[in-house]
């Protein structure tokens, strides 16, 4: 989960549970993926998350 074969966390995997991971995974970076702590605020951080997972969801029901 998470890694698709590029060194990239792909956000759009995790589970809607993993919240707090989300979070400080786009604050603080995540392998190859800079710190988005400084252009990003927590709370524009936390719409982030509830877009991708909303997208994430869209996207899995088409691919059924």
């Amino acid at each position: 989960m998470g890694d698709p074969g590029n060194g990239f966390l792909d956000l759009r995997t995790l589970p809607a549970e993993q919240r707090s991971r989300f979070m400080n995974s786009v604050a603080n970076g995540k392998n190859s993926m800079p710190p988005c702590r400084s252009v990003l605020t927590t709370e524009e951080i936390g719409d982030l998350f509830i877009y991708v997972i909303n997208a994430g969801n869209t996207l899995e029901a088409h691919t059924r």
